[in-house]
C-alpha cells in the first residue's frame, strides 16, 4: 500500500467516560506508520481533546448545541470528502445517525460503528433508528459476546456483518505507597479493609444499590471503610443516602479525580453494581491492579468475572446479596488474594491494550482496499 489509511474517529465528545478512553486508545497506539487517525467531536471537544493534541493528533469539534442539526449530515459528508478518510468509525447513535445519513451526499468512505452500550438503554424508537443506520454500515463491532447476542436477537439478518473487539487498557500501576498515601490523604486507617469504585455517577451505574447495601455491611464489619472515585448528576442523591442513614464517617467521596490507579491501588475490594454495560473499562482497572471484585449480571460483566474464581458476580438491583458477597470477601483475605491473583492473570490475556488495537487495525486493513 502507497498510502496510509486515513480513518476518522466520529464521538459526541472526548468527556470523561469509558467509551471516550477507547477511542483515545485507539488513535493513541495505532501503528503510525500505516495508519493515520483523526477525530471528530459532534458537541465539543471536551476534556481529553487536549491529550490527543498535545501528542500531535488531530481533533476537531462542530461544537453542536442540543438541538438536531439538520445541516450536519451534508457537513460531514463534506468533512469527510475534503479529508481524504478511507474509513470513519462512529461511537454511539448520534455519531452512527449523522455519519449514515453523509453517505446519501458522499458514499466513498467505509464505515464501521462500534457499539458500546447504548443500545440496551435506548427507547424503542430509538432502536428502529439505529436499526435503519446500520443498513448502510460496512461492519460492526460489538465489545462483548453479549452485545452481539443482543443485536442478533432484536434486528432482522439484513443488519452489516458483525464482529466481537473486546475493550483493552493499558492500566498503570499503582506506586509503591499507594495505600499508605491514600489513607493519609482521606483520614481512612491504613488498616482497615477498603472497599470502592471509580465509576461516573450516572443511574447506569447502580451506585444507590452500594449505598444502600453499605449499613448491612458495617453490622458485620464496622471498622470497613468505603471509598466512592468519580462525579456525575448523582453525586448529591449518593451523598444525602450517606447522610440519612449516617455512615458519612465510613464513606468517603472523593470527586472527579486523574489519580485513578493510585486510588485503586489502596483498595481491597472493588465493586461495580451496574444496571446495563458493555464491556467497561472500570473492571478492566480493578483486574489489571490485582482486585477482588463484586460486579452485577448484566452486559459483558460475566465475560470478565468468573463467579466464584476472579470475583463475585450479583444480580442487578439486589442490595441484599451484594452486602452479602461483600462481607464474605472483607471475612476472608485468602479469598480476596485468589480472586485478586485469577483475574489478574485473565485480564492480561484477554483485554490488554495491544490486544485490542491489534484486532482494530486487522478490521481497518481489511476495509480499506473496498472503498465505494
Amino acid at each position: 500500500m502507497n498510502h496510509r489509511i486515513r480513518i476518522l474517529q466520529v464521538v459526541q465528545s472526548l468527556d470523561f467516560g469509558g467509551l471516550e478512553r477507547v477511542v483515545i486508545n485507539i488513535v493513541s497506539n495505532l501503528d503510525s506508520s500505516r495508519f493515520q487517525c483523526d477525530v471528530l467531536c459532534l458537541r465539543h471537544a471536551g476534556r481529553f481533546a487536549n491529550e490527543l493534541q498535545g501528542a500531535g493528533h488531530v481533533v476537531r469539534s462542530f461544537d453542536l448545541g442540543r438541538g438536531k442539526a439538520f445541516a450536519v449530515p451534508r457537513k460531514l459528508a463534506s468533512f469527510i470528502h475534503e479529508g481524504c478518510y478511507d474509513i470513519v468509525q462512529t461511537h454511539d447513535t448520534s455519531p452512527l445517525l449523522y455519519t449514515s445519513l453523509a453517505k446519501l451526499f458522499n458514499p466513498h468512505f467505509r464505515h464501521i460503528y462500534t457499539e458500546h452500550s447504548g443500545i440496551y438503554s435506548c427507547q424503542p424508537r430509538h432502536r428502529f433508528m439505529t436499526w435503519l443506520a446500520l443498513l448502510s454500515v460496512d461492519h460492526a463491532v460489538m465489545v462483548s459476546r453479549n452485545l452481539l447476542s443482543y443485536y442478533k436477537q432484536r434486528f432482522p439478518v439484513t443488519t452489516p456483518e458483525m464482529s466481537v473487539i473486546y475493550n483493552g487498557l493499558d492500566f498503570p500501576a499503582a506506586p509503591d505507597n499507594a495505600r499508605v498515601s491514600v489513607c493519609n490523604e482521606l483520614g481512612i486507617p491504613e488498616d482497615a479493609v477498603i472497599v470502592g469504585t471509580a465509576v461516573r455517577f450516572y443511574p447506569q451505574k447502580g451506585l444507590r444499590y452500594l449505598v444502600e447495601a453499605i449499613p448491612t455491611v458495617l453490622k458485620a464489619h464496622p471498622e470497613t471503610r468505603f471509598l466512592l472515585v468519580g462525579d456525575g448528576v448523582e453525586r448529591q442523591m449518593l451523598e444525602q443516602m450517606v447522610e440519612a442513614a449516617g455512615i458519612e464517617k465510613c464513606v468517603t467521596f472523593t470527586g472527579f479525580r486523574r489519580d485513578v490507579a493510585r486510588l485503586i491501588g489502596a483498595m481491597d475490594i472493588y465493586v461495580l453494581p451496574s444496571l446495563w454495560e458493555g464491556l467497561p473499562l472500570a473492571l478492566i482497572e480493578a483486574l489489571m491492579a490485582k482486585k477482588a471484585i463484586v460486579a452485577t449480571d448484566v452486559g459483558g460483566n460475566t465475560e470478565m468475572i468468573e463467579d466464584g474464581r476472579t470475583g463475585f458476580i450479583v444480580p442487578p438491583q439486589n442490595s441484599g446479596l451484594l452486602a452479602e458477597r461483600l462481607i464474605a470477601l472483607i471475612s476472608s483475605e485468602r479469598l480476596r488474594d485468589e480472586f485478586a491473583e485469577n483475574g489478574y492473570m485473565y485480564a492480561k490475556k484477554h483485554f490488554a491494550l495491544t490486544t485490542m488495537v491489534s484486532d482494530y487495525e486487522r478490521l481497518y486493513s481489511s476495509h480499506s482496499g473496498l472503498k465505494a
